[in-house]
């Protein structure tokens, strides 16, 4: 019957619908005018799932036998993200400020709930116990301020590993930040400008097949 192949069309389309909720809690202490410190609390982020998966399609054969699929997949799931920590502190001495923040994300944690079947879900968590891993986001930075001028310059760094245990450095997210800025004499117009350049590997899967870092 599938003699003569000669057409073939799929029309694969997902609508979701996500809604969600979180909550973040930080404290913030200067002292001697100059050095602040910081901490704060990122709890999970509860995010609901609505997905409908639609399939249409159609193959065409010279027999004139032709097959065809029209048929719509709906789940509903809820997904909740890790807790963050952060702490961070600054160091304003007259003409440069110094600032540096540390994340502690545990990616283990995360886990779906919800309408998913209990061997489906169980599946799922398991999966992201055995796959991901703990992170120390890293951020840091320095702005120099021109006396008398207005005119300041900033650069920074952020260091965010591939939460995916025995992963490369390769696949760690490394970026590296510079800006410029002016403002009036009494601070009612401030102009910046700031540049952003990131680089890492990336592992891409398709068909079920890794495709190598690029």
């Amino acid at each position: 019957l599938t003699a003569g192949f000669q057409s073939f069309y799929i029309n694969d389309v997902k609508d979701w619908v996500f809604n969600g909720y979180d909550l973040r809690i930080g404290v913030l202490y200067k002292f001697f005018n100059f050095i602040g410190i910081g901490g704060s609390v990122k709890t999970p982020s509860v995010i609901s799932v609505t997905e409908n998966h639609y399939f249409r399609g159609n193959s065409q054969f010279a027999t004139s036998f032709s097959t065809q699929i029209d048929t719509v997949i709906e789940n509903k799931f809820t997904i909740q993200s890790p807790y963050e920590f952060s702490v961070a502190a600054d160091v304003n001495l007259w003409i440069i400020t110094g600032t540096a923040e540390i994340t502690y994300i545990d990616y283990t944690q995360m886990k779906f709930s919800g309408d998913l079947e209990v061997p489906e879900q169980s599946a799922l968590n398991k999966k992201i116990i055995d796959t991901y891993t703990q992170t120390f986001n890293v951020k840091m930075g320095a702005e120099f301020r021109l006396p008398f001028t207005g005119l300041s310059a900033r650069v920074g760094g952020m260091y965010i590993p591939f939460p995916v245990a025995d992963s490369p450095t390769e696949f760690d997210r490394k970026f590296l930040t510079a800006g410029l800025g002016i403002r009036s004499g009494e601070g009612a117009m401030e102009f910046n400008v700031a540049y952003v350049y990131g680089f890492w590997d990336h592992v891409a899967e398709d068909y079920g097949s890794s495709i190598q870092p690029i």
